[in-house]
Order: structure tokens, then C-alpha cells, then sequence
């Protein structure tokens, strides 16, 4: 089960114009407490290596429905699409991968977990290799995949037993997953009132405009969340 989930502003902006901006604050703390209860009914959050560069995010459930701070047994783990291996050692995420499940994905010889010091993969840099090294003493699992598609990622997923994804973005990562709808159960989109004039999903037009089924809709303090079903999602059983 996946679900498709992000915020933006009123122009559909989900970050800045430049990638070197700070990081764009949209959620407001009602509808931010709201996410935290998605993120909480998900095996996993998934997001592109991008995010934890730029936002540096924990990725973790934190509060209740309510906003107050709970502390949960067991995080969601946490997904992380990088085909670079360029996720920062230091980002708040890597450092708890010793306390929850934090994988990262990328391009290699076969779809099993790179083990850097008995057999790195042979395709990689000296450069790629420490790279995964060091995320790897951190506690990070790094997971090569000879296909990086959208649906090789979702079934190699599944094979850890995680069996529902929540995407919380970039917007490179939201742009991909609307262009393969039928990968898609859910969509949640947060919607803040402002204007921002940065980058938005999707980047250019999609193969055929996509319309939700069964739209609900919930206004949390000054936002709007929009949420519902995209048509003929895949099974992977």
C-alpha cells in the first residue's frame, strides 16, 4: 500500500525556486500533527536523498493527532532513494539508524545488501564505496538493486516485510510516483495559503491528466488537506 503525500502552496510549490534556499516551513502545527498520525499507520517513509540534504528532516513520528509530544515503540522505518550514496553520514536520520530501520537504496550488481568490506560492488567508484562505508558503520543498511524503477524499489521493499510506504517527497520523488499512478493507493496533499514561486509536481505534463476518486477534504487551523484514491493500483502480492 502506498501513499502519496505532500505539502504545497497555493501555486503548488513545495520548495523554493533554488535548491540552495532554506528549507520552506508549509505545514502549519494542526496539519503537521495530522502527518505524524499518517506516518505513524505506515511501515515506512520514504523520501529521495535530496530531502535529507536540503531539510535534513527526522523522519520519525513525534506527536499525536492532538500536536502533544508521544513517544511510539517502534519508528516507521525510513527510506531513502539515493542512487549516489551522497546522504550525509552526520543527517539527523543516519544517526538513528542504530534505534530504527533506516535504508538506503541505490544502483548495484544485485538486489541484496551491499556488504563494503567482504564484497563491494564491483561496478562502484573507491569513492561510492567509502561513501556507502561510512553510512554503513553508522548503522545504515544500504541495498543495491540492479533496477532503480519505481516498481523494482516497491517489490524489493516488500521482500523486508515492508508492506505500506508512505512518500513524503521531494518533489523529484512526488513527480515520479504521478507519472506511475497505478504504484499509487492514496494521495494526501496539504494545502497552505501561500504563494511561493519554486518548484512543483509534476515538472511537465503527464501522460493523461489524474483524477482522484472518493475526495475527502479536512481543514486543520489555516490549511486544507485534500485526500483521495488514484485508480488501478498495482498489487505486488
Amino acid at each position: 500500500f502506498v501513499t502519496l503525500s505532500w505539502a504545497q502552496g497555493l501555486d503548488g510549490s513545495m520548495a523554493h525556486a533554488s535548491k540552495d534556499d532554506p528549507r520552506l516551513m508549509l505545514s502549519g502545527s494542526e496539519s503537521m500533527a495530522f502527518t505524524h498520525g499518517l506516518r505513524k499507520a505506515h511501515t515506512a517513509i520514504m523520501v529521495g536523498r535530496g530531502t535529507i540534504s536540503g531539510d535534513d528532516p527526522r523522519l520519525s513520528v513525534r506527536m499525536d493527532i492532538d500536536g502533544k509530544e508521544i513517544q511510539v515503540e517502534e519508528q516507521p522505518a525510513a527510506i531513502i532513494l539515493d542512487g549516489s550514496l551522497s546522504t550525509p553520514p552526520s543527517s539527523k536520520i543516519v544517526s538513528q539508524a542504530k534505534m530504527r530501520r533506516v535504508i538506503i537504496l541505490t544502483r548495484g550488481d544485485s538486489d541484496t545488501m551491499c556488504d563494503f568490506q567482504e564484497k563491494p560492488p564491483k561496478t562502484w567508484s573507491m569513492a561510492k564505496i567509502q561513501r556507502g562505508a561510512a553510512l554503513s558503520c553508522r548503522g545504515a543498511k544500504v541495498m543495491c538493486l540492479p533496477s532503480t524503477s519505481l516498481e523494482d524499489i516497491l517489490k524489493a521493499l516488500k521482500t523486508l516485510d515492508i508492506h505500506s510506504v508512505f512518500v513524503e517527497g521531494g518533489v523529484s520523488v512526488v513527480d515520479a510516483f504521478l507519472r506511475r499512478p497505478d504504484l499509487v493507493d492514496q494521495v494526501v496533499v496539504t494545502v497552505a495559503p501561500l504563494f511561493v514561486g519554486g518548484r512543483r509536481p509534476p515538472k511537465g505534463p503527464l501522460e493523461a491528466p489524474l483524477r482522484l476518486s472518493n475526495v475527502e477534504t479536512l481543514t486543520l487551523g489555516d490549511d486544507v488537506v485534500v485526500s483521495g484514491q488514484m485508480p488501478s493500483a498495482v498489487d505486488f502480492a
